[in-house]
């Protein structure tokens, strides 16, 4: 799986966004190979210096899918969109999705004990 996240600084308007927020996500709902969406509302920082707010995925099959559908209509007029909602102040990042259970992690580790 390939991501596009969206990390959203808390200097942005959140009244705005969410306002504008609908007509977004219709946009991004709308980009080819759209697989999932996820959504992340930080409550509270632990440990060190953070100004995000909430952070956004969607997810896609792989790097050259999601590639594609940034460029396609509804990933272009998506992208102007949350420009618009955050007064270009959104971080945009990519990455590869990689997870596992903590169920299959720990059945490596008493398959290795064993040997």
């Amino acid at each position: 799986m390939y991501q596009l996240i969206l990390i959203i600084p808390t200097s942005i308007d959140l009244f705005k966004f969410d306002k504008g927020w609908p007509v977004f996500l219709e946009a991004v709902e709308d980009m080819p190979g759209l697989v999932s969406e996820s959504f992340t509302q930080v409550d509270r920082h632990l440990f060190g210096k953070s100004t995000i707010s909430r952070i956004y995925s969607f997810s896609f099959k792989d790097r050259e899918t999601l590639e594609r559908s940034l460029v396609s209509g509804p990933g272009e007029k998506a992208g102007k969109i949350i420009h618009e909602l955050t007064e270009g102040l959104v971080i945009l990042l990519t990455g590869e999705l990689r997870e596992d259970s903590i169920q299959n992690i720990k059945s490596h580790k008493t398959s290795q004990s064993k040997e």
